[in-house]
């Protein structure tokens, strides 16, 4: 046996022992020579060993002092696992052998951990030995933070008797009070307010409704002093109605709506992308229709809410038939199959019909999200196919409707636009290849040529990606779509 071969065969024994916290065999196969910062799967075991609560078989494990320093991939030593599990025991000895209470900034810090994990008698523990009250992690945020956000006012007076800093910032502009808020506690909150006493933020309503607290916080705030006619510079204007209608809240937007809160531009248009047709019905008692509408309708066919859509079906069919082919378009590239019926069901549509461009609904029905391969890129990463293989199976029902379109209502598959392009071009573009193989099933041509003398074949053959990711590509494409099996690549020569 090679020595690495004996190092596994130990540490995969010594693992066992941990696990059955047999100390015995733990000494003996330590003074064998067995190593505890051995890693059988993803934690070393010195740090499993760390949240046994077995001191004695903590002890076991150790040969040298510096095995208790060793650190993990997240900066881990075995006290922090200790602190975390609750050990006390064990952090009071990683202590005593001299570990640090306090961490650079590049670490978690042992005090903020303890509290996440809502060991009081570890934060006590840590307070007596010498852990920085004001002690700030890689995001600059302290214990105090960490308590308030967890809604734990005990550890919070415990911080505050020991002089914490009720004005720190963090690294992302947050506050005492933005953590306090998270913990949507009103006891929490009031406590913060009375602690540190200062004035109300002219954005705390703002940092409650994106923290989604209950409306009882927000009327708390509002009698505090809190605008609600604030309207943010960095965001859309109406911030405070269109977070609210974000979070889906309906309660929370009839408040502010109530109180007169500003209405904003698009707020109508995000609650119908959340296809929330009750914040919708809400927000038109107090908004009447604008000049907006036309987006607001488009909204709701991107929503692919078909319930949505029977509300507003009277406006709609009152509309131009231009607006009404449009919503067609609309209603394909959101690849909702019972959207586009009823559209077309409910207003009479021509499904052989063209937008402006001379673009037919098969163009529509072929775009992807986004382009797979962004300008410049010559490789997929494996987070590359985990993207594409969401992108495809998002867009399952855009495949229905491209056999429906095609297979029913008998679109003409070669149709090119003013500018001779098809849509086997459009998809080569996107690197659609289920779409691509599908409409070659069906007659359309990879060789047919736009007015710039271009094909799907040669958009296909100047793409920089090898034929190795190409094949990989298909086949994980092939697999989200209900289009059938992968064909194999066929390349023109």
């Amino acid at each position: 046996m090679t020595k690495s071969d004996k190092t596994k065969a130990l540490g995969w024994a010594l693992n066992q022992a941990v696990n059955q916290e047999d100390v015995k065999k733990v000494k003996a196969l330590v003074f064998e020579g067995a190593d505890a910062n051995f890693v059988p799967d993803t934690t070393i075991l010195m740090h499993c060993a760390a949240t046994t609560f077995n001191l004695e078989l903590f002890k076991a494990m150790i040969t040298d002092i510096k095995v208790l320093e060793t650190r993990d991939s997240r900066g881990w030593n075995a006290m922090m696992y200790a602190l975390e599990a609750g050990n006390l025991a064990v952090v009071r000895f990683c202590v005593q052998q001299g570990i640090p209470v306090n961490n650079d900034t590049d670490y978690d810090q042992p005090l903020s951990l303890a509290i996440q994990a809502g060991r009081v008698g570890i934060v006590k523990f840590l307070l007596k030995s010498g852990a920085q009250v004001n002690a700030e992690d890689l995001l600059g945020r302290t214990p105090i933070m960490h308590a308030l956000a967890k809604g734990n006012t005990e550890v919070a007076m415990m911080l505050v008797s020991h002089g914490s800093d009720l004005y720190h910032t963090d690294a992302q502009g947050k506050t005492v009070l933005s953590y306090a808020l998270e913990s949507n506690s009103l006891s929490v909150i009031k406590y913060s307010l009375e602690l540190a006493k200062i004035q109300l933020p002219s954005n705390v309503l703002l940092l409650a409704v994106r923290a989604k607290s209950d409306l009882d916080v927000l009327k708390y705030l509002v009698s505090k002093g809190a605008d609600i006619l604030f309207e943010s510079k960095e965001d859309l204007p109406g911030t405070l109605l269109r977070e609210a209608v974000l979070s889906g809240k309906e309660e929370i937007v009839k408040y502010l709506l109530k109180q007169g809160a500003p209405m904003g531009e698009n707020i109508l248009e995000i609650a119908a992308r959340k296809g929330n047709l009750d914040i919708i019905k809400l927000i038109y008692k107090y908004e009447p229709p604008m000049g907006n509408r036309k987006r607001v309708i488009d909204a709701v066919v991107q929503s692919g809410s078909v319930k949505l859509l029977i509300s507003l079906l009277p406006e709609i069919k009152t509309m131009g038939r231009d607006d009404q082919y449009h919503l067609l378009f609309v209603a394909v590239r959101s690849g909702s199959l019972n959207m586009f019926e009823m559209l077309r069901d409910e207003l009479d549509l021509d499904v052989d019909c063209q937008d402006s461009k001379g673009s037919s609904l098969l163009f529509e029905a072929v775009i992807l999200e986004k382009e797979i391969l962004p300008p410049g890129k010559t490789f997929l990463s494996n987070d590359d196919f985990s993207r594409i293989r969401r992108n495809v199976s998002d867009r399952f029902g855009r495949y229905e409707l491209l056999k429906t379109l095609v297979e029913k209502e008998n679109l003409e598959v070669n149709h090119t636009d003013c500018d001779g392009v098809s849509a086997i071009m459009v998809a080569a573009r996107y690197l659609n290849f289920p779409a691509i193989r599908f409409l070659e099933k069906h007659g359309a041509s990879l060789y047919q040529k736009d007015s710039r003398d271009v094909s799907a074949e040669t958009i296909l053959m100047e793409t920089k990606i090898s034929k190795i990711d190409q094949r990989k590509l298909e086949k994980v494409m092939a697999e989200g779509t209900c289009l059938g099996k992968r064909p194999s690549i066929r390349r023109h020569k």
